[in-house]
């Protein structure tokens, strides 16, 4: 009998129990984004398998994502500018200092440098 995980990803993706497993393998039971393995708990205590990523325009599958990933994408809506702007953001802001909010010249200049309307 199957498993009500495996029914459902059959009923929403039409993806069986083996393309699931040969999925799984072809990634190594890591992530297709970051590269990890799930980490997540189930309600019974067990980790979480890794979930289904589909195209919800076109319900074509992409790969197996962990929980925060997953997650990740959905809220961002699958918007490649959305994660571009997103990882920028955490790269700028990783570079400067924290203090610098501290000071306020280093506010103004900050400022000064967004772009028109943005305020």
């Amino acid at each position: 009998m199957a498993s009500s995980v495996s029914a459902q990803r059959k009923y929403r993706y039409g993806l069986t129990a083996h393309g699931y497993k040969s999925m799984l393998i072809e990634q190594h039971g890591k992530c297709a984004a970051c590269g990890e393995g799930e980490t997540v708990l189930s309600r019974s205590g067990g980790v979480r398998s890794l979930s289904v990523d589909h195209c919800h325009k076109t319900g074509q599958i992409r790969g197996l994502l962990c929980d925060r990933c997953n997650n990740i994408l959905g809220r961002s809506k699958d918007s490649p500018e959305v994660l571009r702007r997103l990882a920028s953001y955490v790269e700028v802001t990783a570079a400067r200092k924290i203090n610098m909010y501290l000071d306020a010249d280093a506010v103004l200049a900050e400022i000064s440098l967004l772009p028109e309307g943005v305020l």
